[in-house]
């Protein structure tokens, strides 16, 4: 089994990775089987794998998130990934151009037909929508008031001009 690429995508991402990202990268679905079978990967979500013993952060789930849609954070979660604004909700706001529609509590998952590449940027291994997009998206969903806070925010830390 190539676990140093198991260990080298999921180092890169909190701890986890895909079903996708691991076929891509060369691993085989009998190895992937045998890494959860012997307790180096566990199941956390669907196609998604997460290195088995490890704390999971904040950061973790989001990821998680993330690779469970293939898509990015968003929204609120976007803004605390950006610093934009404080955590306001625990959830994981996560942005997709399509969903299989299954809710789970713990994401709020948004679909987006006019989402574009440009729209997406990577903060510390997460995929995340821009700061510009952050502030759009927002928009929907919270006070006028919080949303000037994290355009100054964002403008006051160079992310936005």
């Amino acid at each position: 089994m190539d676990v140093i690429t198991l260990l080298s995508i999921a180092g890169d991402q909190h701890s986890v990775l895909s079903h996708r990202q691991a076929l891509a990268a060369g691993v085989t679905k009998a190895q992937l089987h045998r890494a959860t079978r012997s307790g180096l990967l566990t199941l956390v979500a669907p196609q998604v794998y997460a290195i088995a013993h490890l704390p999971r952060t904040r950061r973790t789930e989001i990821t998680i998130g993330c690779l469970t849609y293939d898509g990015a954070a968003s929204h609120q979660t976007a803004a605390e990934l950006w610093e934009l604004l404080s955590p306001r909700d625990q959830r994981v706001h996560v942005i997709t151009t399509r969903w299989d529609r299954v809710l789970r509590a713990e994401l709020a998952v948004h679909e987006s037909r006019d989402l574009i590449d440009e729209d997406i940027a990577t903060l510390d291994g997460i995929p995340v929508t821009t700061p510009t997009r952050t502030l759009v998206d927002l928009g929907a969903e919270v006070a006028p008031q919080a949303v000037e806070i994290a355009f100054e925010t964002g403008v006051r830390k160079g992310l936005l001009d």
